[in-house]
């Protein structure tokens, strides 16, 4: 994914991981890989994200963005939608 001008190296990382996680899962989804399609090193990822679970809400919530009327339902429900 390209990186956007304007957008912070932590924003460009949850996007590119939360897109990851979207095409492969999260379990099939690891920092190195992330790193790769970011264009940064894993030690920059875990600057921004000391630990995958927080890198996992970020990616979230960066796809939340991508699908922002999708308010329908329970949060299951809306995770489900995806």
């Amino acid at each position: 994914m390209p990186r956007v001008r304007g957008r912070s190296t932590a924003d460009h990382i949850a996007a590119v991981a939360g897109a990851l996680f979207y095409r492969h899962g999260i379990h099939g989804i690891g920092v190195e890989r992330i790193a790769l399609e970011s264009g940064v090193t894993k030690r920059t990822v875990y600057k921004h994200f000391p630990t995958k679970e927080l890198l996992i809400a970020a990616g979230l919530r960066a796809g939340r963005k991508r699908f922002p009327n999708d308010d329908r339902g329970t949060p299951l429900e809306r995770i489900f939608a995806v």
